[in-house]
């Protein structure tokens, strides 16, 4: 049996970490503390909340998979604001989205693979 952090969606979010801790530490003083700390907050959280995915059975994941999805969209709203603000580069930016873009494809598919097929009534 594979560990929950072999999982490709597992690896895409520690990479997305690894992006927000290299960011974080470069925005202005209060930005960092408004932004930066939430970003942080949240890429941990949605490795914490995959793991918790990966560990739970079959329809139990589908939760899950919805609150790492609004958590991946939280991060994505701070970093499109830090964007528009000026207190990311743009090259930095375009260095998150396939990261961001990865996690929720494939968090996506796992959620539709788990879903209950909703079959036609009789």
């Amino acid at each position: 049996m594979a560990l929950h952090s072999d999982t490709d969606l597992y690896r895409a979010i520690a990479e997305f970490q690894k992006f927000v801790a290299r960011r974080a530490p470069h925005l202005p003083r209060d930005v960092k503390r408004l932004y930066g700390e939430r970003l942080v907050d949240e890429s941990l959280n949605m490795l914490v909340t995959m793991r918790h995915a990966n560990i739970a059975r079959e329809a139990a994941k589908i939760p899950l998979l919805e609150e790492l999805l609004d958590r991946l969209e939280i991060s994505q709203a701070i970093l499109r604001t830090l964007r528009e603000l000026g207190h990311l580069p743009n090259t930095a930016f375009s260095e998150g989205l396939p990261l961001v873009a990865s996690i929720g494809k494939q968090a996506v598919a796992l959620r539709n693979h788990f879903a209950p097929d909703p079959s036609p009534a009789a």
